[in-house]
């Protein structure tokens, strides 16, 4: 198998935004739909890099293209809607989304299509990135 260079997949379903942890009394948690969403987004990467028979380098720099469809013109910041994205393939396409180097974000409201997330991740290089548990070590 050899490395992959880059990954497309499109996430179906309504885009949900990353939203602050709710709290319960003293207890807070994430809201369902944001961490259905993120497992959604997990498994298509990975059903994805599957198919394509090779392997996906997490110790990269990469660009990251997303294409939201939405259904309505209801609020929903870009940012946000990138970050459950980012956040979601972290461990997964990245060690950390802060290896994402260039970030492209749409946002197109249309009732006559599917609405959906397009996820396009591009391998600009390799970055030897330093484990997080070795701290004040370099890799």
């Amino acid at each position: 198998m050899s490395g992959l260079e880059s990954v497309a997949f499109t996430v179906p379903g309504v885009p949900v935004p990353w939203q602050r942890s709710k709290q319960s009394g003293k207890r807070h948690y994430t809201a369902p739909e944001v961490t259905g969403h993120m497992e959604r987004v997990a498994y298509t990467f990975q059903s994805a890099v599957a198919d394509r028979a090779g392997t996906w380098a997490l110790d990269g720099v990469y660009r990251l293209h997303l294409t939201f469809v939405l259904p309505d013109y209801k609020t929903r910041d870009w940012d946000n809607l990138a970050k459950l994205v980012s956040d979601a393939l972290n461990t997964l396409a990245w060690h950390d989304d802060n290896q994402v180097m260039l970030g492209h974000v749409e946002k197109r409201v249309s009732p006559d299509l599917e609405s959906c997330t397009g996820v396009t991740i591009v391998r600009l290089g390799p970055w030897p990135v330093r484990d997080r548990k070795a701290k004040g070590k370099r890799a």
